[in-house]
Parts: structure tokens; C-alpha cells; sequence
């Protein structure tokens, strides 16, 4: 969010981000793109990093994640199935990490009126059937309309989610 991609950009980004967490007693949740900056990430203090939905299926980056100490958010790509999302999921956990979060954040379908459709009843079935993993909604994604982002966060509460992420920028 700096302008730059050296290093030293990246450090001084995430020390921006570290202070307002701490400033508001917010975690803070930092999407990562690189699997090289993974220690950069440790270093700076952030408390979780992030899969955004781009790099849903970036196979070098989960791997290189299954070995961070750090909670990971894995945000579902919105062209995945659930059971494909899944079998991404479970790739980075092979061999032995535990600490991942699933998130949906709304998948693409026909609907025009928001960004994305976001899926309530794969929340639930995260929650009661398929996963034994914690589930994040986020509806500033699933919804891409200021108005509809409570509503739809509350909805996907009631189905199962136990995290609520806010995006900020």
C-alpha cells in the first residue's frame, strides 16, 4: 500500500498496519502474495496472515504457510466448489498444520446487484458437516454493497461463522 514492492516498503506497510490494530485492540489479518515474505510477515507482528482469493490456489504459498507459527485465514477463491476449496485447504495443512481458518467471501454466480453471492448455506455446512476448522464470514466481499454488509455478516453469524472479518483500506 506504499507505492513500492522492496522489502523495506513492505516492513514499513505492515508496522502501519501492526499500530492501528494495537491503537483499536483489533487483531490484524495481513494478506500475504509471496511466499518468500513469509518471514517478514513474523517479524512485523502481525496476528494472522492471510490467502486472499487470488492466491487461493498459489500451491508455493501454501506450502511454504504449513510451516509459519501463524494462524492462517484461507479466504475461498469465488470460482472454487466447496469440496475443491476444501482440498486446497487440506493441502496446506498436510503435514501438520493445524491453526487455518476458513473464510467465506462469496463465490460468483449470476446475480448482478452485488460483487459476489455470498454463500450461507456452504457457512453452515463448514460449520456442522465438513470441517472441524473455525469459520470466518466476510461479507465486504460477498456483498460489495455498504448497506448489505451487516445484514449479510449477522446472516452468516447465525449459520455458523464464529469470526467476522471487516476489511479496511
Amino acid at each position: 500500500g506504499l507505492g513500492s514492492t522492496d522489502t523495506e516498503a513492505l516492513r514499513k506497510g505492515l508496522a502501519l498496519i501492526v499500530k492501528a490494530g494495537r491503537a483499536f485492540e483489533l487483531p490484524t489479518a495481513v494478506e500475504i502474495l509471496d511466499a518468500a515474505d513469509v518471514p517478514v510477515y513474523e517479524d512485523a507482528g502481525v496476528d494472522c496472515i492471510q490467502i486472499g482469493e487470488p492466491n487461493s490456489k498459489n500451491q508455493a504459498l501454501l506450502n511454504r504457510l504449513r510451516t509459519t507459527p501463524l494462524p492462517v485465514i484461507h479466504k475461498r477463491g469465488n470460482s472454487l466448489d466447496t469440496e475443491a476449496y476444501l482440498l486446497w485447504v487440506e493441502r496446506m495443512m498436510t503435514g501438520g498444520k493445524e491453526n487455518v481458518i476458513l473464510c467465506e467471501r462469496g463465490i460468483a454466480s449470476a446475480n448482478r446487484y452485488t460483487r459476489n453471492t455470498l454463500d450461507i448455506g456452504t457457512i453452515a455446512a463448514f460449520r456442522y458437516q465438513l470441517s472441524g476448522l473455525p469459520v470466518a464470514v466476510d461479507a465486504s466481499h460477498g456483498t460489495g454493497v455498504r448497506d448489505l454488509v451487516h445484514p449479510a455478516t449477522l446472516a452468516g453469524i447465525m449459520a455458523g461463522a464464529s469470526i467476522v472479518l471487516a476489511e479496511a483500506h
